[in-house]
């Protein structure tokens, strides 16, 4: 005997609503995917005039401290293991190498006229630029008697440059930098100055400019590359002044700049490390619990890990990768990581450091504003 099996209607109808919401599903992705529009091209920046005075106020900047050599510290052991990350600052005392200045002005004021995107003097003297040897290697540099080099000496004697939020508002990934190229050349022209100089006082205190950049552009810890451009001008300056005291036979300065040397490497390769750790990768995958869209393709690991950088981490720059990593997961992570990203933006956004909390809601605002598509830019265009 044949046994023949009829559907319910009842069946039937869910059978063919099943299929019409896959059919509805199937078509919603292939929009997404179909649409590549490119977002529109940023709008021009009017260019915004100076407010910096015609010359930097007059400033004092003491001869380097001595402590002799009894008293000099050891190497920071960098890699011993410790519970928390260590602080990204330098160990050894700068101003065994460079103090500061004790200028009244905001040097950031000055230096904001230099910025790429709006700064009245972005392309001034870059046609006069020369190549020169720099600790063996040639680069591209102010000659020694430019007048914007003469004109930079009096700002990096004021004692500090804050560009956040004296001169740009924190803005997220959107944040405004200052011309880091134009910083990282400053110190290299003063360094090549240096190695072609008679006078040993003069070429001392030309690495020692390039040492005082370096700490006014660290001062803000607000952005890795920052930070990187700053370890960069520290360290052109703490090697000029190790070679110079080699000739001299200078230990206790020799000592103090391999100290500052030891440091920096350690810092950029620390920071790169952790960086490392939560870098979103740009690359997509289909996730159930997000069907109209792909999610980032990132290990739980990945996800904790900037948690983690996003809350706690001792410097304030990483603590902001650490919000970007986070913006990535709310605009295209699984649904319980936006959510739980969400839900870190949200408390940082209230954090007691104002520049981590504004960081955190524009941060925020963002990952509301962005598809998928715009970030997968994003992430394929960062440096």
């Amino acid at each position: 005997m044949t046994i023949s099996y009829r559907p319910s209607r009842h069946f039937k109808w869910a059978l063919a609503a099943t299929a019409a919401a896959l059919l509805v599903l199937l078509i919603a992705r292939a929009i997404v995917l179909w649409d590549g529009s490119s977002s529109p091209a940023p709008a021009l920046r009017p260019v915004v005039a100076s407010t910096a005075p015609d010359h930097a106020p007059p400033a004092t900047v003491p001869p380097p401290r001595r402590v002799g050599l009894g008293e000099m510290p050891a190497p920071f052991p960098w890699t011993y293991p410790t519970p928390l990350p260590t602080p990204l600052r330098f160990h050894v005392e700068l101003d065994l190498l460079a103090p500061l200045g004790d200028g009244p002005a905001n040097a950031a004021i000055w230096f904001r006229d230099f910025a790429k995107a709006d700064g009245c003097r972005s392309a001034w003297g870059s046609e006069k630029r020369v190549i020169r040897p720099v600790m063996g290697v040639d680069e591209t540099v102010f000659p020694p008697d430019d007048p914007v080099l003469l004109e930079a000496e009096p700002w990096v004697e004021q004692a500090t440059m804050r560009f956040y939020p004296e001169i740009w508002p924190m803005a997220g990934p959107e944040t405004n930098l200052p011309n880091l190229l134009f910083a990282i050349t400053l110190a290299k022209s003063w360094a090549a100055r240096a190695g072609t100089a008679s006078d040993s006082a003069l070429a001392k205190e030309d690495y020692r400019r390039a040492v005082r950049l370096g700490r006014l552009v660290l001062q803000d810890d607000v952005t890795l590359i920052t930070n990187l451009v700053g370890l960069a001008c520290v360290r052109i300056g703490a090697r000029g002044l190790y070679e110079q005291a080699r000739r001299e036979a200078d230990a206790e300065t020799m000592l103090a700049a391999s100290l500052a040397l030891h440091d920096a490497d350690a810092i950029r390769q620390i920071a790169a490390e952790r960086i490392t750790r939560v870098t979103v990768p740009a690359e997509y995958r289909w996730h159930w619990s997000r069907p109209l869209s792909p999610t980032v393709r990132a290990t739980d690991e990945q996800f904790e890990a900037a948690l983690a950088m996003a809350k706690s981490d001792p410097s304030r720059a990483l603590r902001l990768e650490g919000q970007f990593a986070l913006m990535g997961y709310v605009a295209a992570g699984t649904r319980a990581q936006g959510r739980q990203a969400r839900a870190t933006l949200e408390s940082l956004s209230r954090d007691p450091d104002p520049l981590v909390a504004s960081s955190a809601r524009a941060t925020l605002e963002a990952a509301d504003r962005i598809g998928w598509r715009e970030l997968l830019h994003m992430l394929e265009s960062a440096p």
